[in-house]
């Protein structure tokens, strides 16, 4: 199999640009450091393009001084082939990933391993730092990009949409896209500030194996193994140009520093130099096989290269291409690389960037300043009103308790620079009297908590992993958070048939017409099809999954015809943290969202039965980054420790349905939470403690 990638790493050093611009172009152009025992299938610059590192199919990384090719390192820690390498921006890591489907880290003052973790269920490709190291970007064979934290390498999302192995990632300037290419012969492109898809592009053949952005942030180059090179620019992402670029597979493409050349490898055994004005072929460089990988360092003055004979190619660009210290010296010069100043002038803040208000809303208002024009103000995903002087202006709505406010300007060079205050809203004195009925909302509040994981009978294969986890988190938020009279829990062995039973239709014939009862069941539900229809069940603990064993399970007809009719609360909350649609529900015309007093009291004396889901049957549910819940209910608890002092159920839906469902989307899961009414037309309340 043969393995691909391409690295763009970006480090303006204005300092630099003189030592540069008044150098002697060398007599020597191209060198080659031999040292690997087989195909190398990755090479990557330090920043300040002192050492370059190789990573290659004999499982070792190489560090090699660039001046005169001195091996100063050898690195030995994945268990296969090295396919993928990156610096990141501040060199104090390198980054390494194979075909044993793992990422290390390793640190460059003393190559020593500070971290490594499996990231893929497949060999991994490709790597790629974001131009201002916050992120790590990671391609596998499983058809998925990751991305990961460099502060604590987290695994932050998961990136789904191609049908094929992931060949190759790379960031844009100003880390505002993300993009990959891979064997589905399609190029895909990501909103770094929600990992949200951008665009398709198609027009390559066959596998997309080499994806890369110019500097200035206008072009993205793709190669393929159709011989080809397209170029699209960047916002209408319209192709500016085709290129027949080799004969043979495109393998790594890089641009340089200044964005006035574009590098491409194949397997034809050559290195191209293209100028990026008309597209046109400057020169090229032969080599003595494939040329799996190749990286223009930082500075410009050198092209690395990766060859199947297990060498490393290094070109001095000053000697090999006349006069290319002069476009670079002036890119150095005239480079803007920092982002914009940001002002915040309303509301006035403290020096912890925070504000307490009672207000409903406030505008957010400053100033944002820059070498060159400010293109636009972003607050909390919205565009701001800016004008010519950059004073920026939005309106933004609060909530009670604490308002995260994400402030992000660009300038016209795609430098980005992020702001984050913090606007507290407290209660105003108009809103206390009312505020007080919420205390005798209901007589008296239930909470059955079910939570199953572990059976009596299951195989191995069938028992659940968040789901007695996500029982007692929701236990915990609840007791912390929220006024409950009674609580009835049934955690594994303690949820057999009878006692669920008996707690649904023993213990809660004891609630009276003015109270609120909240269930909530994490665990197995089954559908047995038949002639005449489906019959799902509820699976306890000593239930069973075999077809001549469904009495031993407890029939969902007893929890809609007996639980949530015979139970004479007034309102009724059931959360099935369990995907399951076959309730005939009524989806509310309006999903209620922030704190409205008037609107609690107006549902005080009407109805309800409420059923939320994870989602539909037979699903896959996600699970939450970094933590030990299932995605649905890590959203549902976070919405809940949220809330100031009241959430209704139609706003806890109207706040995280959605947001499950998309990130789900970005872990390759499709997973579509349900929620409406059964019978009625009010809601749930969850009351405060502090009532």
């Amino acid at each position: 199999m043969r393995i691909k990638q391409v690295f763009l790493l970006v480090l303006c050093l204005p300092s630099l640009a003189y030592a540069l611009q008044v150098e002697e172009p060398p007599q020597t152009k191209w060198e080659s450091f031999k040292g690997h025992n087989n195909d190398v299938q990755a090479v990557a610059f330090t920043p300040d393009e002192k050492l370059v590192a190789s990573g290659s199919q004999d499982k070792t990384i190489k560090i090699w001084r660039v001046e005169d090719g001195h091996l100063l390192a050898v690195i030995v820690g994945h268990k296969d082939w090295v396919n993928a390498l990156a610096f990141s921006p501040k060199g104090n890591y390198l980054v390494s990933a194979g075909k044993d489907q793992n990422i290390n880290i390793w640190q460059t003052a003393d190559w020593k391993k500070q971290a490594g973790f499996q990231a893929h269920n497949g060999l991994v490709q490709a790597l790629a730092f974001s131009p201002e190291g916050k992120y790590l970007a990671s391609g596998g064979q499983d058809n998925l990009v990751k991305v990961w934290r460099e502060e604590d390498w987290a695994d932050l999302a998961t990136l789904s949409g191609h049908s094929g192995g992931i060949c190759s990632v790379a960031f844009s300037p100003g880390s505002v896209y993300l993009a990959s290419g891979g064997y589905d012969q399609s190029v895909k492109v990501w909103r770094t500030d929600d990992w949200s898809q951008v665009i398709t592009l198609k027009g390559h053949k066959d596998t997309v194996s080499a994806v890369a952005f110019s500097g200035d942030g206008k072009y993205l180059a793709t190669g393929s193994h159709d011989n080809t090179i397209i170029i699209w620019q960047l916002g209408d992402w319209k192709r500016v140009a085709a290129i027949e670029a080799h004969n043979g597979d495109v393998e790594s493409l890089t641009f340089s520093p200044d964005a006035g050349y574009l590098a491409s490898s194949g397997a034809d055994h050559f290195v191209k130099i293209w100028e990026t004005k008309k597209w046109t072929q400057v020169t090229d460089f032969q080599t003595k096989g494939i040329v799996w990988s190749i990286a223009f360092s930082p500075l410009g003055k050198y092209l690395a290269a990766g060859n199947e004979d297990g060498s490393i190619g290094r070109w001095n660009m000053l000697a090999a291409i006349p006069d290319w210290h002069v476009g670079l010296t002036a890119f150095y010069k005239a480079r803007d690389i920092v982002g914009p100043q940001i002002k915040v002038t309303k509301p006035q803040l403290n020096e912890r960037s925070e504000v307490l208000t009672s207000a409903y809303y406030t505008f957010i208002e400053g100033v944002t300043q820059d070498a060159n024009k400010v293109k636009w103000v972003r607050i909390n995903e919205r565009t701001a009103d800016l004008n010519v002087r950059g004073e920026y202006r939005l309106k933004v709505d609060l909530e009670l308790g604490k308002n995260y406010i994400n402030i992000i300007a660009m300038d016209s060079e795609n430098n980005v620079t992020r702001k984050e205050i913090m606007i507290e809203r407290e209660m105003s004195g108009s809103d206390q009297p009312k505020h007080k009925l919420l205390s005798k909302f209901y007589r008296k509040t239930w909470a059955v908590i079910i939570g199953l994981e572990l059976y009596k009978t299951l195989p191995y294969n069938q028992l659940l992993k968040y789901a007695l986890n996500d029982a007692k988190s929701i236990e915990k938020t609840l007791r912390k958070k929220f006024h409950f009279d009674q609580y009835l829990t049934l955690y594994n062995r303690e949820a057999d048939k009878e006692s669920i039973i008996n707690a649904l239709q023993g213990e809660l014939s004891g609630a009276k017409e003015g109270d609120g009862v909240f269930i909530f069941f994490a665990g197995h539900i089954h559908r047995q099809t038949g002639d005449w229809g489906d019959v799902d069940y509820l699976i306890p603990y000593d239930g069973s999954l075999e077809a001549g064993e469904m009495y031993k399970n407890i029939p969902i007809s007893t929890l809609r015809e007996e639980t949530l009719k015979g139970v004479k609360a007034k309102h009724l909350f059931l959360l099935l943290d369990a995907c399951y649609d076959g309730w005939p529900l009524t989806p509310p015309v309006e999903n209620k969202t922030g704190y409205d007093l008037d609107y609690a009291q107006s549902m005080k004396d009407t109805k309800a039965r409420l059923v939320m889901t994870a989602g539909k049957a037979k699903e896959q549910m996600a699970a939450a980054i970094g933590g030990d819940n299932s995605l649905f209910i890590d959203f549902i608890i976070k919405e809940m420790e949220a809330a100031r002092h009241f959430i209704s159920v139609k706003d806890l839906a109207g706040k995280t349905l959605k947001k499950v469902q998309v990130q789900a989307e970005k872990q390759g899961v499709y997973q579509t939470p349900q929620f409406g009414t059964l019978y009625g037309n009010g809601d749930f309340i969850f009351v405060g403690k502090e009532e």
